[in-house]
């Protein structure tokens, strides 16, 4: 399958446009990485908005790869520019082994990636249904919705060993009874689900709150993609 191309009057020789994504698992390094994130931010920061609006899903997740497919994801509903990519390079789980922050602005969260067998891996991807913020001690507070009905609320560290996310704490919105069309709340305690009141569910949300800007109050060094 074809995947648009850049017009010609749009051609630049500052952003190259890629024709196809390179998968998560074909990177070298963090350096390919952050400059695949280039490559593809010049692409939706080249494409003028009548031409971005025939590009759908399928076609940039297919034709542009997995990178292409999180710059769709969070696309700003307006042009974008260089200020609006970032990313960071630190330890967050203090084992000696930085992980990569790709952003856009200078805080909000759009994947994540550590080193595993001296490569990069992704660790995960965030948008507006799965919503990251990062402490100063560099836990990772999740927020997935799957439906109206369905909200998780979760924190978690990275294991030292650089290989998946430890879950901390969880809980959320769980759907409703099918007979009082009342909504469910949960907490997870040592592994099990377990329901809990409204006003429980609501004293935990109010904590989770507390840390919504937890990046940007962090001591995160986020870098411009882009110099100048």
């Amino acid at each position: 399958m074809q995947g648009y191309s850049t017009p010609e009057s749009k051609k630049s020789e500052v952003y190259e446009v890629v024709p196809e994504g390179t998968p998560p698992d074909g990177f070298v390094d963090y350096t390919s990485v952050i400059k695949e994130y280039r490559r593809f931010a010049g692409y939706a920061i080249e494409f003028d908005d009548e031409h971005y609006d025939h590009i759908d899903d399928l076609d940039l997740w297919q034709n542009r790869g997995w990178m292409g497919g999180v710059i769709l994801a969070f696309y700003l509903g307006r042009k974008p520019t260089k200020e609006d990519f970032s990313y960071a390079i630190e330890d967050l789980n203090g084992n000696g082994s930085p992980e990569l922050i790709l952003a856009m602005g200078d805080s909000v969260v759009r994947a994540i990636f550590l080193t595993v067998a001296g490569k990069p891996k992704l660790l995960d991807e965030f948008g507006s249904k799965h919503y990251c913020e990062i402490d100063s001690n560099g836990i990772l507070y999740i927020r997935s919705t799957s439906g109206a009905d369905y909200t998780t609320f979760a924190s978690y560290r990275i294991s030292q060993d650089d290989d998946e996310l430890v879950l901390i704490d969880e809980f959320g919105t769980d759907g409703h009874d099918m007979f009082s069309l009342e909504t469910r709340y949960y907490q997870i305690v040592d592994g099990i689900k377990q329901s809990i009141t409204k006003k429980e569910f609501d004293e935990f949300y109010l904590q989770f709150i507390n840390v919504s800007h937890s990046t940007q109050n962090s001591e995160i060094k986020f870098i411009p993609l882009f110099d100048g």
